[in-house]
């Protein structure tokens, strides 16, 4: 079963020569991240691309999983259609008849959920006009001059995870001034690579059911993350998180023929290709006077030979970066030690929210004040997103000469971190790459979440499950930003907010009932951070070769920090940029660190 996720690209965003070289500039002595340089041609048009992720589904059958317990199984409506051989070189041909896709409610989501799916109806009849719209635009993008490139993903089955028979009937969560801020909030998309060469047979009859037993003792701790999060048609009622006897999380198994070796790679490469192995969310629903929202999805996809990748998405109303770590290392120990001891020897999560001083009270306020009035919008993958991804390294080497360049020019200077010479150098070198134009006097906004649950008296516990974050803000002009100075400029009042507002106790969440938008102007903001190293994650495949934070390509400026797995305290920069602006940023990147 065919399932095509079309979309244009602009012009190519490097040819392979240039890659090559951005490799082994990337693995010489000085690893600075990418640098590459985009060939054009004085009077050659440009090509728009037609990239077709075309995946295949064997299994189309919709199956809740319980360990030890009996499988329900809910048959899926298709539309059926001829398929054909497809390869390489045909993809330069008109897309023949035979060749038309083959759609699943499942796997088509996306394209349904922009055409709007029927509710309580079958989908097929959509399903078949979508499939005749694919080809007459690969078609007519063929007519005029495009190219199509071809991913294949294959999905073997898709499943429902049930918690472990006993745990508790209903929970029902209500939602804190810290979750609801987050409630519009596009899904966190995050990847996890791991090398680990195995063939589909030990895939499918080892792993995979290791997998779904595992995911369902887990859950029998996190019953929210099983759960929905209702959201009400009016600010009378305020929104909860809400587990029911039944719920479960949707699981998708799959099998990727791509090049597991350039996907994590450091080197610029499409960011559209990622969402290959990002989980679809499940489809809202809507019930009398709320909306029913799932809170995570779950995709796990095996490279033949090469690795295994686990693709995870969640509602951030549902937890902060803490809560998903804290989640994950509990699923993957207990898959690893084959049973649930993982919880004997650790503390169970807690979803109390009156563990944070007037969270509640502070959420009801905001919700009628602003977040109840906006209306919920289902989410759907941001592609085609003209975008590259690209992983920069900071070696503990070029961090401890940051430090040095900072307190050279401002001694008086405290809290220069690791994470403050790493976001400030980040961002002055963005602001130094940007490809459009802005006026001098602007001011360049950088937002940075903080864990708050040590900063807080009385401190919140560190197995508290859901959001528990301050924030730190700061501005600067555009035109010091981007300036020479724009580096020190920047660690001098990010250090400053830290150590004023950050680690100040009870300064963290003051004014907490207006936080809110930044007035218009452009932000750059950072996700993760060395502190929650998901990496670390053991599933029994050993620790990730790789993460991605694939959620930040529906940022403007964004940036992914995590843990060196190659460099002992080094960091990596995970960043999405159109090509052109990471062609600059890589350049200026790399030249800062010529100490």
């Amino acid at each position: 079963m065919l399932k095509p996720n079309f979309s244009i690209f602009g012009p190519a965003n490097s040819d392979d020569e240039d890659a090559k070289k951005a490799d082994a500039a990337r693995t010489s002595a000085a690893p600075a991240g990418p640098s590459f340089a985009r060939k054009k041609k004085a009077t050659a048009p440009k090509k728009r691309k037609l990239k077709a992720h075309k995946t295949m589904l064997e299994d189309d059958e919709e199956e809740i999983y319980t360990a030890g317990g009996e499988a329900d199984v809910e048959a899926e409506d298709d539309f059926e259609a001829e398929e054909g051989n497809a390869s390489e070189e045909s993809t330069e041909d008109e897309l023949p008849i035979s060749m038309r896709p083959k759609l699943t409610s499942t796997v088509s989501k996306s394209l349904l959920s922009a055409f709007g799916e029927p509710q309580g109806a079958s989908t097929a009849p959509l399903q078949a006009k979508l499939a005749c719209v694919v080809s007459c635009v690969y078609v007519l993008i063929r007519e005029l001059g495009g190219t199509v490139t071809l991913t294949m993903t294959m999905f073997l089955e898709t499943c429902r995870i049930s918690p472990l028979p006993g745990a508790a009937a209903e929970l029902t969560v209500p939602l804190s001034f810290q979750d609801i801020i987050w409630i519009h909030y596009h899904p966190i998309r995050r990847l996890l690579f791991y090398d680990y060469p195995c063939s589909n047979s030990h895939f499918m009859e080892t792993i995979v059911p290791k997998l779904k037993e595992s995911l369902s003792l887990t859950l029998q701790n996190y019953l929210p993350v099983a759960g929905n999060l209702l959201f009400p048609s009016d600010t009378e009622n305020t929104p909860v998180i809400r587990y029911v006897s039944g719920d479960s999380v949707s699981l998708v198994i799959a099998e990727s023929s791509n090049d597991f070796d350039e996907l994590v790679g450091n080197h610029a490469r499409d960011a559209d290709q990622f969402y290959d192995l990002v989980p679809q969310m499940p489809r809202v629903i809507d019930d009398s006077g709320y909306k029913i929202v799932p809170v995570l999805a779950l995709q796990v996809t095996l490279f033949p030979g090469r690795g295994i990748c686990l693709g995870f998405a969640n509602l951030h109303a549902l937890g902060d970066a803490n809560s998903i770590l804290n989640f994950m290392t509990a699923w993957a120990s207990i898959n690893k030690l084959n049973g649930d001891d993982y919880f004997a020897g650790e503390s169970l999560p807690i979803f109390d929210r009156s563990v944070i001083k007037d969270a509640v009270q502070i959420g009801g306020v905001i919700w009628k004040k602003n977040w109840g009035k906006i209306p919920f919008e289902a989410s759907s993958f941001p592609v085609p997103t003209n975008r590259v991804r690209a992983t920069f390294i900071l070696t503990q080497n070029d961090i401890t000469e940051l430090k040095k360049m900072v307190l050279g020019k401002k001694p008086s200077v405290v809290q220069v971190s690791s994470f403050v010479v790493t976001t400030s150098y980040v961002w002055n070198c963005l602001m130094k790459s940007g490809q459009e134009e802005v006026d001098d006097d602007e001011t360049e906004i950088f937002l940075f979440p903080v864990d708050a649950r040590g900063r807080v008296d009385p401190p919140v516990p560190c197995n508290y499950f859901g959001n528990c974050l301050g924030y730190g803000k700061v501005g600067i002009g555009h035109k010091k930003m981007a300036g020479e100075e724009g580096f020190v400029s920047a660690a001098v009042a990010i250090a400053e907010e830290i150590k004023k507002k950050v680690n100040k106790k009870n300064e963290v969440f003051k004014g907490a009932e207006n936080w809110g938008g930044v007035d218009g102007n452009r932000v750059t903001g950072v996700s993760g951070s060395a502190k929650f190293d998901l990496p670390k994650v053991d599933f029994g495949w050993g620790m990730a070769r790789k993460l991605e934070v694939v959620s930040i390509d529906g940022e403007e400026y964004s940036m992914s920090i995590c843990k060196s797995r190659d460099f002992e305290g080094g960091l990596e920069i995970g960043m999405s940029l159109p090509p052109e602006t990471m062609a600059a940023f890589a350049s200026i990147f790399a030249r800062g660190l010529s100490f």
